[in-house]
Parts: structure tokens; C-alpha cells; sequence
């Protein structure tokens, strides 16, 4: 095979594989419009569950509080896939850091996400890996099997301080949100209204509800808001390798030309060397 061909064969893998990512990126955008109203509606959910928390906790305080010798249980949202840029190496940058605050050393990390615990799968920290969503759609069934783990847990560790390690969408940085214990500066705080609220339920087993409710809501939440970080991480990985492939089909594109160029010189030099030559008329008498 000629270096044109070669060329020309080179130029339409990467016509390819842009394409491919050219898709890739198209499928983040529109999951990125989907997160989008998800966290609309999610975080209404738990403005609504705050004030709820404040009224309840107004007249029915609990003494939630951080107890130094509870277990700390740390949830770190990472990726499924990849093509994220530094998403995953971020995080546990963010966690090496945080970790230095924790006096107890007998921690506990549930890593979600396929790429993120192929990165921590030597560590005995680790309690348990749970699968990381691709889409919205996802959400749901991960964050069932999330609360089963913490379900069990909260049975084998009785004081067991929850913090969330994830990208925020909005800021682009890993933060980190306790989520349980909850409400810590909303109980004993001042009633809003004079009256208490009508309950159903036993004040006990009415709290026992709302945390159950507000784990759940808050942590779809965080679920959400990763998966968006990552999209607009994948995003803009895409635009990049996209940039970069475009500029290696324009060099190759150069040297195709180039090939071709000398290509027709080199068939035009034949044709002038394998073309007949009329040989000189020595009549004298055509000259007359």
C-alpha cells in the first residue's frame, strides 16, 4: 500500500472515530438537559423537607450531635465510565484530604462507580461497591441498593456519622455533605408558629420517618447532581479530543495532499520520458 492510501485510510478511522465522539457528547448534552429538571424538582423536595425538620424539631427537639467515637461512614460518588477527564483522581484527591480530619481510624468507604473502585479495590476501607448510574433512568435502582448497605450498617454500628464525597454540578469542585446525622442546627432551635403540628404518628416514629424519607430524597439528590458533574466533565473531555483529532485529520490531510502532488509529478515525468521524439527533418530540399 502506497503512503497516500495509508494516509487516506488513517483520515477515515479518525473520521470514525469523531463521529463516535461527536455522539458521545450529543447523549451527555441531552442527559445534561434531563439532570436538569430532575434537580429542579429535587431540590424543591428538600427545601419542603427542611421546613418540615424546623417546624417538627421546634417543638419535638432531638438531641442529634457528632459523636467523636461514632463510625464514620464516607460515600464516594464516582463514574461508571470513562471519557471524564480527571473526575474520578479528583475525588480521591478530595478524600486523601479529608481523611486527615478523621480521628477515628476505623472508617468505612462504599465507593460508587465502576472506574472510581477499580482505583480503590485494594483498600480495606472499603465495606461495600455499589455499580454507578449511566442515565437518570438508573438512579433509582442504585440508590435502593445504596440504603440497603446502609440499612445494614446502621445495624452493625449503632452511632454511625454518613458524609457524601461528590462533584457539584454547579461550583465544578468535590465537596463533601454530611448527611447523617441530620438536622444538627434545626433541633432546639425556636418554634416558627405557636402551635405544634398535627401528627398521626408518634413524635418518635414520625422522625423515624422523615429521616428515612429525607436520606432518601437528599441522596438522589447528590446522585443527580454527580451524574450531571460528570456529563459536563465528559462534555468537555469530548470537545477536547474532538479538537485534538481534527487537528491530526488537517496534518494528515496536508501530507496526503503532498503525496499526491508529488505522485502526479512522478506520472507526468513518465509520460514525458516514455513519449516518442520526432527526430530532426535533415532534407535540404524541404528547406526550399
Amino acid at each position: 500500500m502506497s503512503q497516500r492510501r495509508k494516509l487516506k485510510h488513517r483520515m477515515h478511522q479518525l473520521h470514525e472515530i469523531r463521529n463516535i465522539m461527536d455522539a458521545m457528547k450529543n447523549l451527555a448534552v441531552l442527559e445534561t438537559h434531563k439532570l436538569n429538571k430532575l434537580l429542579d424538582k429535587q431540590n424543591t423536595l428538600i427545601e419542603d423537607l427542611d421546613k418540615i425538620a424546623e417546624d417538627f424539631l421546634g417543638f419535638y427537639p432531638y438531641p442529634f450531635s457528632n459523636d467523636d467515637k461514632a463510625t464514620d461512614c464516607l460515600i464516594l460518588f464516582g463514574s461508571e465510565r470513562g471519557f471524564n477527564g480527571d473526575f474520578n483522581e479528583a475525588l480521591i484527591e478530595y478524600l486523601d484530604r479529608h481523611l486527615e480530619s478523621i480521628d477515628n481510624p476505623d472508617y468505612l468507604l462504599i465507593p460508587i462507580g465502576n472506574k472510581l473502585f477499580s482505583r480503590l479495590r485494594d483498600n480495606t476501607h472499603v465495606s461495600a461497591f455499589i455499580e454507578g448510574p449511566d442515565v437518570a433512568e438508573e438512579v433509582n435502582s442504585i440508590l435502593n441498593t445504596l440504603l440497603t448497605h446502609i440499612n445494614d450498617l446502621q445495624s452493625k454500628y449503632p452511632e454511625l456519622n454518613i458524609t457524601a464525597l461528590y462533584h457539584d454540578a454547579e461550583s465544578d469542585v468535590v465537596i463533601s455533605r454530611q448527611l447523617m446525622p441530620p438536622f444538627i442546627y434545626k433541633s432546639g432551635k425556636q418554634a416558627t408558629y405557636p402551635f405544634p403540628p398535627l401528627l398521626n404518628l408518634s413524635p418518635k416514629d414520625y422522625l423515624s420517618e422523615l429521616l428515612d424519607r429525607y436520606l432518601f430524597v437528599i441522596l438522589q439528590e447528590i446522585i443527580y447532581n454527580s451524574l450531571m458533574a460528570e456529563n459536563h466533565k465528559r462534555i468537555q473531555h469530548m470537545d477536547g479530543a474532538v479538537q485534538k483529532l481534527d487537528e491530526k485529520t488537517g496534518e494528515l490531510a496536508r501530507q496526503y495532499h503532498i503525496h499526491r502532488q508529488e505522485e502526479i509529478t512522478e506520472e507526468i515525468e513518465v509520460i514525458l520520458l516514455n513519449s516518442p521524439v520526432e527526430p530532426e527533418n535533415t532534407n535540404p530540399y524541404d528547406s526550399q
